[in-house]
């Protein structure tokens, strides 16, 4: 059976951190995972997730508030899913059709752009994307990311 561990913060920037260490913490030797993650696996999702995160923040909760952010990661057999749960505002870009991950980074580039790097990034690094926000009024964001 899947292994699943949650982490929960409060819906402030200076809180995202929190997830990326939870993130972080699949490299340790007893994390229990089946195959351990190369540290630039760990990285890459790290960043995904802190992506994620910020922008759930920002778009979601008006840049910050007290209302809850839970990660939750679960262990398969050959791959990590996890779970950003929130309660803010919908966010309709997680569910738009986006260009390829690497037009959207070219484009952010040849534009200079301030914002607009987090989804093609999150899309760059997790092999599948999915965002619905459910009956309850609860946005869920999950990210699949291969050993």
């Amino acid at each position: 059976m899947p292994a699943v561990r949650t982490t929960t913060i409060a819906a402030r920037l200076t809180e995202v951190s929190r997830l990326r260490d939870a993130v972080g913490a699949l490299a340790a030797p007893d994390a229990g995972l089946p195959v351990r993650p190369s540290p630039q696996a760990i990285a890459a999702w790290s960043l995904a997730i802190y992506e994620a995160a910020t922008n759930v923040v920002r778009h979601g909760h008006a840049g910050g508030a007290d209302s809850p952010i839970a990660l939750e990661i679960e262990t398969a057999a050959d791959e990590v899913i996890m779970r950003l749960r929130d309660q803010g505002e919908h966010n309709p870009a997680w569910a738009a059709p986006q260009a390829p991950a690497t037009e959207q980074l070219q484009a952010a580039l040849d534009d200079l752009a301030e914002g607009g790097y987090g989804l093609p990034i999150i899309r760059q690094v997790a092999h599948a994307v999915r965002y619905e926000r459910t009956p309850a009024g609860e946005n869920l964001l999950e990210l699949r990311f291969r050993y």
